[in-house]
């Protein structure tokens, strides 16, 4: 069964290759599919924005092979380093684009970096990465398959996704949602993923195929797949993806699991709200509710919201009584946790 000190030698690769960015252009880079077969070719789609124009943009990639090492760990080893592409813009651009499609699949058993670096018209530079993925079948399919990976497991927030029964094998169909949840969810320039987005360097994202089921709320909600006991050991939180039309639930803390149903994209961000951040729902009637700190976002009394808002310069008048609950909140209706489009200020306050 691997660990956390186990995947972390995954890890060491990144270490030695992370440098420090200086002042630049704004860098967003991911890869598509999240995790491509060995006939799927990857498409590393860059993007950068500077007031000052962006010149340049460079596209790298780091090549290892997972295997056992001498010692029984699980370990990465490298292969190469090399730029895939360098896109030159002359005059410079407020906002650029670069990408690069590999020309074949990845082999079986490859952990594959990526970075971005990009140069404004002034000589400043930033980049983002490495991110790691596996490409290829997975040498230990019942660990959490990374497929978004920005560090040492410990360090970072872990969520696995996992199939429901009912895609009822189809490995690529699942593959394929978890790849547009996790570029149009967790990653999305709308409001609802701004604070994912802008700390992505926080996450390990994981994709498993053994399958979970999701029942829905008060069906029983979530059953946990098969190898559970091994993801829980490096996952804080697991999503069990489904196409079948049924309201999501899930539970709270560490080792918890949620449902998503494919296309959700807003859904997930509030899932995670409840499993991640132990965020309580603020609509009516029927959700769930508590009061934890610090920085709660559901208060068990109109004192306790109204001392919460002055403790933080907020007016009192925004306190309001969740319905008929008994519980209180002083988010506005837009709060992503009263089904809105975007976290509020405790919601906020919560997570950061």
């Amino acid at each position: 069964m691997a660990d956390r000190n186990v995947t972390a030698c995954f890890w060491l690769v990144l270490a030695a290759l992370t440098m420090s960015a200086c002042a630049g252009p704004n860098v967003f880079i991911l890869h598509s599919p999240i995790q491509p077969s060995n006939t799927q070719p990857v498409t590393y789609a860059a993007r950068a924005v500077d007031s000052d124009g962006v010149a340049s943009m460079e596209i790298w990639e780091d090549r290892n092979t997972l295997s056992l090492c001498s010692n029984g760990m699980q370990c990465a080893t490298r292969v190469s380093t090399s730029l895939l592409r360098t896109c030159n813009f002359n005059p410079p651009q407020t906002s650029a684009t670069c990408t690069f499609t590999t020309a074949s699949g990845y082999p079986d058993g490859s952990f594959i970096g990526y970075r971005l670096v990009a140069r404004d018209a002034l000589g400043n530079s930033s980049s983002k990465g490495w991110i790691y993925y596996a490409a290829g079948a997975f040498p230990w399919p019942n660990n959490p398959i990374p497929i978004y990976g920005t560090g040492a497991p410990a360090e970072k927030i872990d969520v696995v996704f996992i199939p429901d029964t009912d895609y009822g094998g189809n490995n690529n169909q699942f593959m394929l949602d978890v790849t547009s949840l996790v570029t149009n969810g967790y990653l999305s320039t709308q409001p609802f993923g701004q604070e994912i987005r802008l700390w992505r360097g926080f996450w390990n994202l994981y994709i498993t195929y053994q399958t979970g089921d999701a029942k829905g709320y008060q069906n029983g909600c979530n059953q946990a797949p098969a190898n559970w006991a091994n993801l829980s050991t490096i996952v804080n939180s697991g999503g069990i993806v489904h196409t079948a039309n049924l309201r999501d639930c899930g539970g709270i803390g560490n080792g918890s699991l949620f449902s998503i149903m494919a296309g959700a994209n807003n859904t997930l961000v509030h899932e995670t709200g409840h499993s991640v951040f132990s965020l309580a729902d603020e609509y009516c009637c029927d959700g769930g509710y508590w009061q934890i700190g610090p920085e709660a976002n559901v208060f068990s009394s109109q004192a306790n919201c109204q001392a919460n808002a002055t403790s933080h310069g907020w007016p009192t008048s925004d306190c309001v009584q969740i319905g008929t609950t008994g519980w209180w909140r002083s988010d506005g209706a837009n709060d992503l946790m009263a089904g809105g489009g975007q976290n509020g200020r405790s919601d906020r306050g919560r997570i950061y």
